[in-house]
């Protein structure tokens, strides 16, 4: 068995048991929901999913993890719909897992989507359709009132050896997110 089916085959052991997990906290009464790990596990199989190239399960578990997210930081309430749109999140994300084995395409998943992003409160939808929440407006008025020192004021004197490097949070992130799945994987194989 080569690296790469070897990865595989322990992200499909792993996933099956983290899906497994996540409809058993789903079956609980919403009241007594683990919210951080329904987070948690969202999460992880996002991010697994991406190390080993299976979309259909990353999107899926992307929006679940939104979802899980908005509950989280008390910006989505866990209303009947709510509890409803996570249990056919879990459905679909049982369906991408399957899929891997036929030979037929993934379930579509944009529909789901588009209804995690209706459920959370004021949200922007990037390009990837990932639902990113909006600042308020009270913090783009502080954000504004924020004064900023002249360069020529600076007291900071930057050193020969500094540089700076510009890099977009949500690659950071992502980048962030591999490694830190990649590391777990590896010491789960060992």
């Amino acid at each position: 068995m080569d690296a790469d089916q070897e990865l595989f085959a322990i992200f499909r052991a792993e996933v099956e048991e983290q899906i497994e997990d996540l409809c058993d906290l789903l079956q609980r009464d919403p009241r007594r929901w683990r919210v951080r790990r329904l987070f948690q596990i969202s999460h992880n199989v996002k991010g697994a999913a991406r190390l080993v190239g299976v979309d259909s399960v990353r999107d899926v578990a992307h929006a679940l993890e939104d979802l899980f997210s908005g509950i989280r930081d008390e910006t989505l309430d866990v209303d009947p719909a709510v509890v409803e749109l996570a249990r056919q999140g879990t459905d679909l994300l049982s369906a991408s897992f399957a899929a891997m084995d036929s030979e037929g395409p993934p379930p579509p998943i944009s529909d789901f989507r588009l209804a995690v992003n209706q459920a959370l409160p004021t949200q922007e939808i990037n390009s990837k359709g990932d639902a990113k929440p909006v600042a308020s407006p009270e913090r783009i008025e502080q954000d504004d009132q924020i004064e900023e020192t002249p360069p020529e004021q600076s007291t900071r004197q930057p050193s020969a050896a500094s540089s700076t490097l510009r890099v977009d949070t949500e690659k950071v992130e992502t980048l962030l997110g591999l490694s830190s799945e990649f590391v777990s994987l590896v010491f789960q194989a060992e």
